[in-house]
């Protein structure tokens, strides 16, 4: 920053300015993005295959066999695995379908998981067909296949990858007592002697029916022909003390009954599993060896209420309006994964959320729905307002704390992030706050909480449970461990260094949907991302690492290509709505809201996006000051090394600079709902006021540049700021041009 140059300058402030600097202000600024200086990597898209089947689940969970380079793709539509050979994956071509229908009581796969050479899908037939396979356990496959009855115990079956049969075991089953069912995700263990299946047990949808959950643990040390199933219940905690935050609550249910078991991850030495219990808000810690349930970990809940976890509630406001509500988030993960750093094992989730919701019973309220305790909420009423909170799905089952029929406390499903979990016991290290809402704003602030089955659904989600996301795997590129997260409902693919868990660094967002297309027409790219599979350079069909993504209401699975990029500074963006002081990085203000920088140093570019009104009052920016078209931009006091520009600047405060020091260029075009005062600035570069104007004012500027005004500018109708009386003047050592009517501003 270039702060000495011009130490001696003489500033005078226009007042006016200053009284529309003085305006009330509102609303919140979020935590800034995570970043950090090294190598990194870029995903770039390769190639897609697209089932042409909208919104009915034709491309869900995906694995890849490295033998026969292909990919292996659930398609619920088809109740088939597809099978693609991806040894071109710029050109990923269908080569055949296994049929998961191997009886009759057999639905459609929920999942697929690929070790080698051989394939096993888990399906949820409870009659056992014990053809006997082949006995090398080179490799297999499993998938979770629903039954017909999807209260009934479920199947694993197993296929070599060319679609064979060769024997399919009944999971859930247990011994005594209420069965379990819906076998919903699979996962092979690191050393392949293992097959671990999630058996969910949700109830029917009058509730009268309830499995119990389950893990049901594939012993294949034997061979295929010779593998076993023990099925791991919950039972031991039916009358056990939990931690609070687990959530039992289905109505008349067992602790068993109630834990719904969602996904699986294993530990590298492949004798321990932790699995998500989504709707409980837990984990469980699996004994792979004993079969046992070791622990069952509650994750705790999300403080809504600090800046660094806020949210946008409502999807009635037509704003991007990002703020810390009394709420509690349920953290409620999807997927899991784990990874190891130093020989620690951490776990990392994608924080979706879920609620029950039946004919029979539903958890799910709007906070205007709820009666709140006028002592914990005495500004309820303006709460409840469908424009602030009111409109937020929430549960009705837990807040009111002292039994007294109000809510004191909110409890809002997922947190609209991911997070870090260390192992031994399970405890939080890490969580992105609202990193996710940051950046889906940066990128694609137009499409802000998108839903995944229309275009133009600006703000949809915001009052469920935002960009929702659900799907993530973990790899390892040139020795750093990189997480890929899917976001479900606005889409694409959320990429952060995780090789520090607790410091993770932000890497890249890259969204293949296509908003100005059809969804239901097939015209709006890749929506709505489910599965996604790291694929290792040794072995990857290109030599380098890729990562094939399923998109679940497109029906399509895309590859991309994961290339290393050279070493660069990732500066952090920080989004602001509201007064901020401090030093930053590159800000953002928020679409629609206020950003006010008060004696605020920012080693980057200042950007105020559509619709918002930015205003840097005694700062230091080393950067660029960019108004984007309907923002107002205000400059005051300010060392600015860099350029200023407006674009279509905006009423009430147009693009107003005044008082300050800038090395580079100060540039409005087309201020046409505001008007341009450039006033007692030293300026190291060119000014240039052109397109339209509501008025246009440059008055005691020296300006090192040129000076120049084009277009359909009238003069201002303003006081003469000078207090000597003289008519403006500015101090140009360069050219001049007037071609516009603003002759007397100048």
């Amino acid at each position: 920053m270039k702060r000495n140059k011009f130490a001696d300058a003489k500033y005078r402030l226009n007042s006016l300015l200053l009284t529309a600097c003085m305006a009330p202000l509102l609303a919140v600024c979020t935590a800034p993005m995570l970043a950090r200086a090294g190598d990194s990597i870029e995903l770039t898209p390769l190639g897609t295959f697209a089932t042409g089947v909208f919104d009915d689940g034709a491309a869900e969970i995906v694995d890849y066999d490295p033998g026969t380079e292909r990919l292996f793709v659930v398609n619920g539509a088809d109740a088939t695995i597809d099978v693609l050979d991806i040894s071109d994956p710029s050109d990923p071509t269908l080569l055949f379908q296994i049929d998961v229908t191997i009886t009759a009581a057999d639905a459609k796969a929920n999942s697929v998981a690929v070790r080698g050479g051989m394939v096993a899908a888990a399906d949820d037939d409870d009659d056992d067909d014990d053809d006997d396979g082949d006995d090398d356990r080179g490799g297999l496959v499993a998938a979770a296949v629903e039954n017909v009855d999807p209260q009934l115990p479920g199947a694993v079956i197993l296929f070599d990858t060319d679609g064979n049969f060769l024997k399919r075991l009944v999971v859930g089953d247990l011994s005594t007592g209420t069965k379990s069912a819906l076998p919903d995700m699979v996962a092979f263990s690191p050393n392949g002697e293992w097959l671990l299946v999630a058996n969910e047990g949700e109830p029917s949808d009058d509730y009268l029916t309830d499995p119990e959950g389950s893990v049901s643990i594939v012993d294949l040390r034997n061979g295929v022909s010779n593998a076993t199933v023990v099925d791991v219940d919950f039972r031991a905690f039916n009358d056990a003390s939990l931690d609070p935050s687990i959530r039992v609550f289905g109505p008349n249910a067992t602790v068993a009954q109630d834990l719904e078991p969602e996904y699986i991850a294993i530990s590298d030495d492949s004798l321990t599993a932790w699995v998500t219990l989504q709707e409980n808000n837990a984990v469980a810690v699996i004994d792979i060896a004993t079969a046992t349930v070791s622990a069952l970990s509650g994750l705790g809940f999300k403080d809504h209420g600090s800046h660094e976890n806020s949210f946008d509630a409502s999807d009635v406001d037509g704003l991007i309006n990002p703020t810390p509500w009394p709420t509690r988030g349920m953290y409620q993960p999807d997927t899991i994964a784990s990874y190891e750093v130093d020989g620690q094992t951490f776990l990392i989730t994608a924080n979706e959320g879920d609620a029950r919701d039946y004919v029979g019973f539903s958890e799910e309220a709007s906070v205007a729905g709820l009666m709140l305790d006028p002592t914990e909420f005495p500004n309820a009423a303006a709460l409840q307002q469908d424009t602030n909170l009111g409109a937020l799905t929430v549960t009705s089952t837990i807040g009111d704390t002292d039994n007294d029929g109000d809510f004191d406390e909110i409890f809002s499903f997922g947190a609209r992030s991911f997070s870090i979990w260390s192992t031994g016991p399970v405890h939080q290290v890490f969580d992105s706050g609202d990193d996710l809402q940051q950046i889906t704003v940066t990128h694609l602030h137009e499409e802000f909480n998108s839903t995944n089955d229309a275009n133009d659904s600006f703000d949809n989600r915001s009052d469920d449970k935002g960009s929702e996301p659900e799907g993530l795997t973990v790899g390892e590129v040139a020795g750093r461990t990189y997480a890929f997260i899917g976001l479900e409902r606005i889409g694409g693919i959320v990429v952060y260094d995780v090789s520090d868990p607790y410091d993770p660094t932000f890497v890249q967002y890259i969204n293949t949907r296509d908003f100005s297309g059809v969804a239901a027409h097939g015209t709006a790219g890749d929506l709505a991302p489910e599965g996604l599979a790291f694929i290792p350079a040794s072995d990857s069909p290109i030599g380098q690492p890729i990562l094939a993504v399923a998109y679940e209401v497109s029906g399509s699975t895309t590859i991309f290509a994961i290339d290393e990029v050279a070493a660069e500074r990732r500066s952090r963006r920080t989004l602001c709505n509201t007064t901020m002081t401090g030093r930053f990085d590159d800000v953002v203000a928020v679409p629609g809201g206020t950003c006010v920088l008060s004696s605020a140093t920012v080693n980057g570019n200042v950007t105020a996006v559509n619709r918002s009104d930015l205003f840097i009052l005694g700062g230091e920016v080393d950067g660029n000051i960019e108004g984007n078209p309907g923002s107002s931009v205000v400059v005051l006091s300010s060392f600015v090394d860099g350029n200023i520009r407006c674009t279509d600047a905006a009423a009430p405060n147009g693009c107003q600079v005044s008082g300050a020091i800038v090395d580079g260029n100060v540039r409005s075009t087309n201020a046409e709902g505001g008007f341009v005062n450039i006033f007692s600035n030293h300026i190291d570069g060119d000014v240039e006021v052109s397109g339209s104007a509501v008025q246009a004012f440059v008055s005691l500027n020296t300006i090192e540049g040129d000076l120049e005004c084009r277009g359909n500018i009238p003069a201002p109708d303003l006081p003469n700021p000078n207090p000597d009386g003289l008519p403006p003047t500015n101090d140009v050592d360069g050219d001049k041009e007037y071609q516009c009517d603003a002759s007397l501003g100048f």
